[in-house]
């Protein structure tokens, strides 16, 4: 958790977008995604680099894809095990706002998009408000 906000910290994260609350940190978007036959984490996290180069190469730089493994209980083995099946990605402090707009859909959008649909297929999507909490250490 600590490398964690310390990474949200370096790239000064703030909110890139309007919302009609008041969000006391960064508005994120969340989405647990089910591997595909053939999928890895590995993939995935390809795609994530591809996402984030986009973002920068079109002036995005407030704002952060990553991958987060996804865990299971083992009640037999009283243990936190890998969730071999799911993954999830947080794209912090997303969307970053009309500046990429007109690129999205473009050839580098659609390849790292492919990317992702080779190795998952999104499930569920939840937006976030990450609090300041989360974000900033002192």
């Amino acid at each position: 958790m600590r490398l964690f906000a310390s990474c949200l910290a370096a790239i000064g994260l703030q909110s890139a977008v309007s919302v009609s609350f008041a969000c006391e940190g960064v508005v994120s978007i969340l989405r647990i995604s089910n591997y595909v036959e053939g999928g890895t984490e590995s993939g995935v996290r390809a795609a994530s680099d591809q996402h984030n180069a986009w973002y920068r190469e079109r002036g995005a730089t407030e704002n952060l894809q990553i991958v987060v493994p996804m865990l299971d209980y083992d009640a037999d083995a009283d243990a936190i095990v890998d969730d071999t099946s799911r993954v999830a990605t947080l794209h912090i402090n997303a969307p970053a706002g009309a500046v990429t707009d007109p690129f999205k859909g473009d050839t580098d959008w659609q390849a790292f998009v492919e990317q992702y649909s080779n190795n998952t297929d999104v499930s569920d999507t939840y937006f976030l408000c990450l609090p300041d909490e989360v974000i900033k250490r002192d």
